[in-house]
């Protein structure tokens, strides 16, 4: 049964992060502009010992393409959460581009000089802040006038018709969240007791970062790191001081 109010929170590790490759080129910002999705697909009951079926799950979608149960199988595919790591970290060359190559936006005709106040700066990219990443929401063609840096956050520039915006800021969960403490720490996920969820997992480059530009590419190689854990506080919010703690991850 596909009941969310059975499901458990389960919370990223605090020593989950992104990091540059050990055989990788450091300071070049690749780390930063990363993504993590991971996507439900499906479960079975914890006591299933049948393989096949196990890696076969699937949503099971019906007639209307909504997930369903078909024997053993609960289809899920819930849209995935996406984990932003490094949201506040931005190295200098990532910055320098974005200086160098944002000018706020004034006009719909991107392909006009006029559209663009060339004496003006965009909105500050500073490292140790958060920004906002306007993800692409459908098909972009060339006579939708997007710029790559249109936002409030960025050359300031809105449609005038904002419900038909093609870029939106993406309600990422990020390294910012996973550092919350107490009960301000938000749930990564959920997931059904006693049972086997099959969960696929994306690795990528968003191209819309502000942390992504040309020779972030130079970094070459990456490090990801996870874990999950159904524990919301940590020794250090009850300021516990009893026996060591089994580690968190599950």
């Amino acid at each position: 049964e596909l009941n969310i109010l059975d499901e458990e929170s389960i919370y990223l590790t605090t020593d989950s992060e992104v990091t540059v490759a050990s055989d990788g080129v450091k300071n070049t910002g690749i780390e930063n502009s990363v993504r993590v999705a991971f996507a439900q697909i499906g479960r079975v009951v914890a006591s299933s010992k049948d393989v096949a079926t196990i890696t076969g799950i699937t949503c099971n979608p019906d007639e209307n393409g909504e997930p369903s149960i078909i024997g053993d199988v609960t289809g899920i595919c819930r849209e995935a959460q996406i984990w932003e790591p490094n949201d506040k970290d931005h190295v200098e060359g990532a910055i320098n581009w974005y200086k160098e190559s944002c000018l706020p936006r004034t006009a719909k005709d991107l392909y006009l000089k006029e559209s663009y106040d060339t004496e003006g700066t965009c909105g500050p990219v500073v490292d140790g802040e958060a920004y906002p990443t306007y993800a692409v929401s459908t098909t972009i063609r060339s006579e939708d006038y997007v710029d790559i840096y249109d936002g409030p956050a960025y050359n300031g520039y809105v449609p005038e018709e904002p419900d038909k915006s093609l870029l939106y800021a993406y309600p990422y969960f990020t390294d910012t969240h996973k550092m919350q403490t107490g009960t301000s720490r938000p749930a990564f996920m959920k997931l059904a007791p006693n049972s086997i969820t099959k969960v696929r997992i994306y690795v990528y480059i968003e191209g819309q970062d502000i942390d992504n530009y040309d020779f972030a590419s130079i970094g070459k190689k990456i490090s990801v790191k996870f874990g999950f854990t159904k524990e919301r506080f940590t020794e250090e919010d009850i300021h516990y001081d009893g026996p060591p703690i089994p580690p968190e991850e599950i």
